[in-house]
């Protein structure tokens, strides 16, 4: 098991797709590091057809007939990208990272924030907030 890594002042400044994001790293005296976040725990549909397959397991359930296509897993992918962009771009979050780079050089960590579309403003997980959502299925590996 890799050791666990906490980072209180990050922000989301980009999104690459509906599971993975860039964030701004605060480490203090005005010294900042930027890194490709994969979020931990769930697997949203791809964007890009080099990567989709049809993905049935992605379907929303808000979405009527058995399109199992690669264009409707794209449209789903692209769907859970805009909420990301809309719900948590610019967010502050806090990261909880215990696994090294994966093959694309992306950080598995818990992400957790205060997005406005909670009304208590408690910190809440992306990965849930995704589920709930039907953007997102559970993955097998998760922190």
């Amino acid at each position: 098991m890799s050791k666990v890594f906490e980072f209180e002042y990050c922000t989301v400044v980009g999104v690459t797709d509906g599971d993975t994001i860039l964030v701004k790293i605060d480490r203090g005296f005005n010294d900042f590091s930027h890194k490709t976040v994969r979020v931990s725990g769930i697997d949203t549909p791809e964007i890009s057809k080099r990567h989709a397959t049809g993905g049935l397991k992605y379907k929303r359930q808000k979405i009527k007939g058995p399109d199992n296509s690669i264009e409707a897993e794209i449209e789903h992918g692209l769907e859970a990208k805009s909420y990301l962009v809309r719900t948590w771009l610019g967010l502050g979050v806090k990261l909880t990272t215990m696994k090294p780079k994966d093959p694309r050089g992306r950080y598995h960590a818990k992400v957790e924030g205060n997005p406005a579309t909670d009304p208590k403003r408690t910190m809440i997980d992306l990965a849930k907030d995704l589920k709930q959502h039907g953007f997102a299925k559970r993955e097998d590996y998760a922190l």
